[in-house]
């Protein structure tokens, strides 16, 4: 950054305030000296513009990379999420199967127990049947053994009056 500093009138408003004109001059010089240092150490517009300048890039430059690095978890995290669907997808379809054979087993189960029942049935009902004539025959069988009995005792009798 410059400015121009005007020796030749400070120094003359110096003789004018009763300095000798090397006093003066030495003076004025040494204040431009001042002056250019200062000046030195300021930062220009053009300077404040290059910075700003530098500064939007690096935080465009951060910008960039962040939303990279965000893109890359998010594609990370969707083919993770992707892979959870299809192990879940996977069990479900397991599930599915194992419910269907059960399903088919307790169909086959009852149509055993039906045929079961069916034949149970059938079994009452022949017991039922059956039961008066196995009666009926014990009762003969009863009565017929009382018939031996006394045929026995008859022939013995016969036997024992020969």
């Amino acid at each position: 950054m410059s400015a121009s500093f005007d020796t030749l009138k400070f120094a003359q408003h110096l003789e004018q305030a009763g300095l000798h004109t090397e006093q003066a001059r030495a003076l004025a010089e040494a204040q431009k000296e001042s002056l250019d240092a200062a000046l030195e150490s300021q930062a220009s517009k053009a300077d404040l513009q290059d910075t700003r300048h530098a500064l939007e890039q690096t935080i465009q430059n951060f910008k960039d990379e962040l939303n990279q690095k965000i893109q890359i978890v998010r594609d990370e995290l969707n083919q993770k999420i992707q892979t959870v669907r299809d192990e879940l997808q996977a069990v479900k379809d397991e599930l599915d199967h194992k419910i269907q054979a059960l399903k088919e087993e307790i169909v086959q189960i009852k149509a055993d127990l039906r045929a079961v029942k069916w034949m149970l049935g059938f079994l009452f009902a022949l017991y039922l049947t059956m039961l008066p004539i196995l009666l009926t025959i014990l009762w003969r069988l009863s009565d017929l053994e009382s018939a031996v009995a006394v045929l026995a005792s008859e022939v013995a009798t016969l036997a024992a009056a020969k």
